[in-house]
């Protein structure tokens, strides 16, 4: 079968359209096939690609290449659903935890990931259903976090968890975050949560600026049913799924968290390493001095 690639870019990076024009050279040199969105294509300026709506990228694709941020990977995940294509991520922006590919290294990362020089490695996701009496508002899934904050006024906000009915804690302060373990290096690294494996089965709770000091991050198994509601009344929130999307709660909403039935593939090429990936991004084992002589 001829193999066949799809191309996800964020239109917003400045060297968005070389690289793609870059891509699509290499493989088209190679009698690869590429897919890429109707729109994207006229923007991307692409000669001899296949086009279709996103669906038609993951249904037709073998794998995808996504170019940007860790924020297409998330934006492209949470689409995915069903379909879980492996993605490759390029990444455009800066920090990018997702993204291992570097532009630098791009040529060599396409002769890998023709030649199929890479592991897949599977990530669990989150589902996030908010209820509202009976009826369920809205369902979401994310591969990082599912966050619960205050609303447009910055003032705290009271939240009551349980875990599989059973009380956890009311935690008072900025809000909540319900990570994944490949989530514990974003929103929830920030605010004093811990590195956990991604291979981790495991579900992460966050507090944010916690108003009570002994509130600290806990892991839980990922088989934990978690509910998080507003415990003031006339009090709203604001619920995000990975960064990204989200609507505003109210008190006697319930958000219910679980592990989802969809999870990530995430493409590692060859020679890729998790903790290589820390210890460049985090900059661990360097002194001072050391960054001083760079």
């Amino acid at each position: 079968m001829k193999q066949s690639l799809g191309l996800i870019a964020n239109l917003s990076k400045p060297n968005a359209l070389k690289v793609a024009q870059k891509i699509a050279a290499y493989l088209k040199k190679r009698g690869i096939s590429l897919w890429v969105e109707h729109a994207a294509k006229e923007t991307l300026k692409l000669k001899g690609v296949q086009t279709g709506e996103l669906s038609d990228l993951f249904r037709h694709s073998q794998a995808i290449i996504a170019l940007g941020g860790d924020g297409t990977i998330l934006n492209a995940v949470r689409q995915m659903k069903r379909h879980s294509v492996p993605i490759l991520g390029v990444n455009l922006g800066t920090l990018g935890f997702l993204t291992e590919v570097r532009v630098e290294e791009l040529e060599e990362a396409l002769k890998k990931l023709v030649k199929k020089r890479y592991k897949v490695e599977k990530r669990m996701m989150l589902q996030a259903q908010v209820v509202r009496g009976k009826k369920v508002q809205a369902t979401y899934h994310a591969l990082n976090d599912v966050v619960v904050t205050h609303g447009e006024l910055a003032r705290v906000i009271d939240l009551k968890v349980k875990m599989n009915k059973e009380l956890v804690t009311s935690y008072i302060g900025d809000g909540l975050i319900v990570a994944t373990p490949t989530g514990s290096t974003a929103y929830s690294l920030s605010t004093g949560g811990p590195v956990v494996h991604p291979s981790a089965n495991a579900i992460l709770m966050t507090p944010i600026s916690p108003h009570t000091l002994t509130n600290r991050p806990i892991v839980i198994a990922d088989k934990g049913f978690l509910e998080i509601q507003v415990g003031k009344p006339n009090r709203e929130a604001y619920l995000t799924i990975d960064g990204q999307v989200g609507l505003v709660i109210k008190s006697n909403d319930l958000v219910k968290v679980k592990k989802s039935s969809y999870s990530a593939k995430l493409i590692l090429l060859e020679g890729s390493s998790y903790f290589g990936i820390l210890r460049e991004k985090l900059g661990w084992g360097e002194t001072p001095a050391k960054k001083r002589r760079k």
